[in-house]
């Protein structure tokens, strides 16, 4: 395991969202994270990002993407409005780099971030930078060849 990806397990493990990071660690080497952090819910750059990933739902299933959005003290796992917020002691502040009201952070399956922007990500770029990554594209391969049986 490289310095890196220690890092970031600390990081995970040692922030304040406690709750946050054990569900962050259960998805490690299964699903590829969308981490959508904004400073409050009417945010429309949050609002935006939502839209295009709803919109582009079966390519986040394909590519096993869960999304978390973060709101101040509180969490979400998902994309639409009847999932539960959960409260956590931490704030938004500890997560997002410097004073952006958005920021959007992909995390691959081995834990290491792939993509942050604070800007929406269109899927175009979000499902290309995935697909570039050789985990990806040992899955592509794998499916091609369970086609072909």
């Amino acid at each position: 395991m490289n310095l890196y990806r220690i890092l970031i397990f600390v990081y995970l493990v040692m922030s304040p969202f406690t709750s946050f990071a054990q569900d962050l660690s259960e998805h490690r080497w299964k699903d590829r994270l969308v981490i959508l952090q904004a400073n409050d819910l009417n945010n429309q750059l949050l609002k935006e990002q939502i839209l295009e990933l709803r919109n582009n739902n079966e390519g986040l299933k394909d590519r096993q993407i869960i999304v978390y959005q973060i709101i101040q003290n509180k969490y979400q796992k998902g994309i639409y409005d009847e999932n539960e917020w959960v409260k956590s002691e931490g704030k938004f502040t500890s997560h997002n780099e410097g004073d952006s009201p958005f920021q959007f952070t992909l995390i691959g399956l081995d834990g290491g971030i792939k993509l942050k922007n604070n800007e929406p990500i269109s899927c175009e770029k979000l499902f290309g930078t995935i697909d570039q990554m050789p985990l990806r594209q040992s899955e592509i391969r794998r499916k091609k060849d369970g086609d072909n049986f």
